[in-house]
């Protein structure tokens, strides 16, 4: 099939004189891709899933938490800094830096990193599985808009030339050479040609309306195409059968593939929860330290008088003894924090006795979940074998049709054109002349919707057999 050589104009109505933009298909699925909100939201959800392996495989390392409180303690307690009872007050700011690591979850973490990596992929041939779709979809409403652009020019010329022939015979009518029936005949005619033209270009505003609203195209742009070539198509069976044509879509369509992925992603989690009946087995790291403001550390003394501390035995003599106070001031925040820092390291076990059936509740909805998704998979497949076999017969049938008015079309192209000579060499009435253009017009038009059917159905297969879609 050649490709089609045909373009189409986007310009804005409002704006006279605006410049004038083409557009080929290309451009079309360019532009559906960059608007489209399913695309959009197929691209999100792979983010998501990315950023899910991610998570994934950093629950392997290491956690790292710094904490910090200040704490205010009331009444009757130790003091910690000089070890004593006492009734106080005592504030003080606590920081700690904390560290956790799984060493053995029953193969927990890997199953969950496996299945994460599974619906990456899922995601992806979904995206892929959306940008395929919309690219048909858009190539399909680009051809029916041409198909529709194509049947208007035929509806334009076909009232042009009546247009012509009527102002010749009203001519003859008018030197007495023409009856009026002829006269009546083809103003009739052309009154129907006008008909065909109008439905003509109300099915080509449809048509690019479609395709408009596929683009997301604000409603004041105006298509308008340019040219269109299909070039001579020569019809020919398909080369792949039909199962041939669904054991190779089978393995290259992205929605398969996708289900695929989902369904050995559920193994793997169903694998998970099966492991979180084993022990569990971490190591923990802790480092702390203290500051307060009733950390105090002595700076000097002062005499403040004596005190009687007994008497000497025999004589009765009073001995005193000299009291002091002791200067404080509060120890440095470096001082401080230094002298109170420490550590601590560990393994912890845990051991599941009885959770109140979580983890039986989880293994079976995993259970389920790859049952479901195995469902899934399977109802794809049939959806794809229908969804191919009935496209297999659309193009078995187009592909006859197309045959069978090509040659009408053919025949009816000699026949015209034979019977034109013989109209301007009066050998033929205008009655039977104009029974001979309307079944050539009718030929023409069949033979039209004929060619894109089978050009469409064509392309439908071509998508299921994964090839890129080119007209």
């Amino acid at each position: 099939m050649q490709k089609l050589l045909f373009m189409f104009t986007v310009a804005c109505a409002s704006s006279v004189g605006a410049q004038i933009n083409f557009w080929t298909l290309q451009d079309c699925i360019d532009t559906a891709l960059h608007k489209n909100i399913d695309y959009s939201i197929a691209q999100q959800n792979y983010s998501i899933t990315n950023e899910d392996l991610l998570a994934s495989k950093m629950s392997r390392s290491p956690d790292l938490r710094f904490s910090g409180g200040q704490f205010i303690q009331a009444g009757r307690s130790i003091d910690r800094f000089t070890n004593q009872f006492v009734i106080q007050t005592i504030a003080s700011n606590n920081f700690q830096l904390q560290s956790n690591s799984v060493l053995y979850a029953g193969g927990q973490v890997k199953y969950q990193i496996k299945a994460a990596k599974l619906n990456t992929e899922a995601s992806k041939k979904d995206l892929l599985f959306t940008q395929q779709n919309l690219s048909f979809n858009v190539t399909n409403a680009y051809l029916q808009a041409v198909q529709a652009s194509e049947q208007k020019i035929i509806s334009q010329q076909n009232l042009a030339n009546t247009t012509q022939q009527l102002e010749r015979i009203k001519k003859l009518f008018t030197a007495g050479a023409a009856s009026e029936g002829d006269l009546i005949s083809l103003e009739a005619q052309k009154a129907n040609e006008e008909a065909l033209l109008v439905n003509s270009m109300t099915a080509e505003s449809a048509a690019l309306t479609s395709l408009k609203l596929l683009l997301r195209l604000p409603g004041d742009y105006i298509f308008a195409l340019k040219s269109l070539n299909l070039g001579t198509i020569t019809p020919s069976k398909y080369p792949l059968s039909l199962q041939e044509l669904y054991d190779t879509a089978l393995m290259q369509r992205p929605n398969i593939m996708a289900a695929e992925l989902r369904l050995a992603a559920t193994k793997a989690i169903q694998k998970s929860t099966q492991g979180s009946r084993l022990p569990t087995i971490s190591a923990s790291a802790n480092l702390n330290t203290v500051y307060s403001d009733n950390a105090k550390e002595i700076t000097g003394y002062s005499l403040t008088g004596s005190q009687v501390i007994g008497t000497v035995q025999g004589s009765g003599s009073i001995v005193e003894a000299p009291t002091f106070k002791a200067s404080t001031r509060t120890i440095g925040p470096g001082q401080q924090l230094q002298n109170n820092f420490g550590g601590s390291v560990g393994l912890n076990l845990s051991v599941p006795i009885y959770n109140k059936r979580q983890i039986k509740t989880s293994i079976n909805k995993a259970k389920i979940n790859t049952e479901l998704n195995r469902l899934n998979l399977e109802k794809s497949k049939q959806n794809l074998y229908n969804e191919i076999a009935t496209a297999y017969v659309n193009f078995t049938n187009s592909y006859s049709r197309f045959n069978a008015n090509q040659r009408a079309f053919d025949l009816q192209k000699r026949n015209i054109a034979l019977n034109q000579k013989r109209f301007e060499a009066g050998q033929i009435s205008e009655f039977d002349f104009q029974i001979a253009k309307n079944t050539y017009q009718l030929a023409s038009q069949n033979y039209i919707v004929a060619k894109y059917n089978y050009v469409f159905n064509q392309l439908v297969l071509d998508y299921y057999a994964g090839l890129e879609l080119s007209l």
